[in-house]
């Protein structure tokens, strides 16, 4: 319900009781006054007949006295007159009245006829006033008055009256509430809940971003204040926002820049794995070769001397390759997918392999996982890598266990946090020290060098969840195993900042 409305049926429910309550008081004097001008007329007219009639008693002229009432009765037809003796026996009545039926109303109202008595008498509609007079003549101061003499008059002139008067209070309560209501719902209308509108209308354009709505109201009340508040508030906003912008574009070139930085100390920190790691292979093949061109050999020498140039050049490739894969891999293909499906066509692919090094491979996914918005080949290339390094860390009768989850990937400093699917891949295997932990993600770092390892598949392994806007992270004790912990969101690589724009 609108204010001006409530405002309205307010102001008209006060108006209707007050001046039902004002009606009610002025119903109440005019039939006080009413009553007060019939008492007063009856009185008038009694006394008048009363000296004639106790006249007539002292001549003793009866006939006088009916005359008398006759004459009454055509002056004022309304009015019966009744004269009892002192045994209150009907002696005489005026001509028009019906003296059968008064007098034992009479009788009732006026029960002592010693003193004067005015009666209302309300019990049939529409009611009379009964006016009661003794009479005196000679001879009556011991044995009491002569008679009385009983006047009365209908009330239906007086009920008349207060009906008019009743219908004309009315009549003005309902006008009065009528031009208020109307005039409240007009300035009600005009003065509130236009502005109110136009103000919820100013505010439906903000959300759609048009910053450049205004009131300009310039009226002295609250409702102009009101306005005025409003557009010091969305040009203040309209600023905030614009700031904000500004902000974001130098923090998003901040990005970039920094962006480009750890791209320069990635290059750098690549360039010193490489010329260290391609630097041994290659002392081994000088150092073969020299001893070839140096001294004749045997047959069995030449080939123990060719395996061992065939094997570092292996080596040389697959690091060649890997930092390939790693420097210059494709841009990712996001799409909407489940992670059931790449996680189980990596364990179906190393399946065999398990089963040979006899280690067992198990997928726990929780029910109802959600989907998550990223490249599946890169995804399986991240369970590939981490698969593959429990198995290498696994002994025969290990168990390696896959669990995929829902979980709540959270920003920096913990104040953002978006919904996310988490990959664990858990062995038992040998573990790993709190120093390795430190350096596990770094490029060319390995544990197994002599075993061919080549210390780029956990930096690709990180390089791709970052580029997803996850987060990975791993936990081992020594001697029973080691857990890497993958947490992608599900809404893309820019959900975070994403929650953070619309925190803002």
């Amino acid at each position: 319900m609108r204010v001006s409305t409530r405002m309205t049926l307010a102001l008209s429910a006060t108006c209707l009781v007050i001046m039902g309550l004002h009606g009610y008081n002025q119903l109440r004097n005019e039939d006080r006054d009413l009553r007060s001008a019939v008492e007063r007329e009856m009185r008038l007219l009694g006394d008048a007949v009363r000296v004639a009639v106790e006249a007539s008693l002292r001549d003793r002229q009866m006939q006088d006295i009916q005359g008398l009432l006759d004459a009454t009765e055509r002056i004022d037809p309304t009015v019966d007159i009744l004269v009892f003796d002192r045994d209150r026996t009907l002696r005489a009545a005026s001509a028009g009245s019906d003296a059968a039926a008064l007098v034992g109303p009479i009788l009732e109202a006026v029960p002592d006829a010693l003193s004067p008595a005015l009666r209302f008498d309300e019990s049939k509609p529409p009611g009379r006033v009964i006016l009661a007079l003794p009479l005196s003549g000679p001879g009556t101061a011991g044995d009491g008055p002569l008679g009385t003499l009983v006047l009365v008059r209908p009330l239906t002139e007086m009920h008349r009256d207060l009906a008019d008067t009743r219908r004309g209070i009315v009549l003005s309560v309902v006008l009065l509430v009528v031009a208020a209501t109307a005039l409240q719902f007009a300035l009600g209308t005009i003065y509130v809940t236009r502005p109110l509108i136009r103000m919820a209308g100013a505010m439906q354009q903000m959300r759609t971003d048009a910053w450049t709505s205004r009131l300009g109201y310039d009226r002295r009340d609250e409702v102009g204040m009101l306005g005025r508040e409003f557009d010091a508030m969305v040009s203040a906003l309209d600023e905030a926002r614009q700031r904000i912008a500004r902000e974001v574009e130098s923090r998003v070139g901040l990005e970039s820049g920094l962006q480009r930085v750890d791209k320069l100390v990635t290059v750098g920190q690549i360039s010193a794995g490489l010329a260290h790691e391609i630097g041994s292979p290659l002392q081994i093949l000088s150092g073969r070769a020299r001893a070839l061109l140096a001294r004749d050999h045997t047959t069995e020498e030449t080939r123990r001397h060719a395996r061992i140039l065939a094997e570092q050049t292996d080596r040389i490739t697959r690091i060649v390759e890997q930092l390939m894969t790693f420097a210059r891999r494709r841009p990712a293909h996001f799409t909407t997918a489940s992670m059931v499906e790449p996680v189980q066509a990596v364990l179906d692919l190393l399946d065999h392999a398990a089963r040979r090094k006899g280690v067992r491979l198990d997928l726990v996914c929780a029910p109802d996982l959600p989907q998550v918005v990223a490249d599946v080949d890169q995804i399986q290339q991240i369970v590939l890598n981490l698969a593959k390094n429990a198995m290498e860390a696994s002994v025969p009768g290990g168990r390696i266990t896959l669990r995929l989850a829902p979980s709540i990937l959270a920003g920096p400093g913990g104040t953002r946090r978006v919904p996310a699917v988490r990959l664990e891949v858990e062995d038992h295997g040998c573990g790993m020290s709190e120093e390795v932990l430190a350096r596990l993600f770094d490029p060319f770092f390995t544990t197994r060098a002599t075993e061919g390892g080549t210390g780029l598949g956990l930096a690709v392994v990180k390089s791709i969840v970052t580029a997803h806007g996850g987060q990975v992270s791993a936990a081992s004790v020594e001697g029973r195993g080691s857990r890497i912990t993958v947490d992608l969101p599900l809404q893309g690589p820019h959900a975070i900042e994403t929650v953070h724009e619309a925190g803002a």
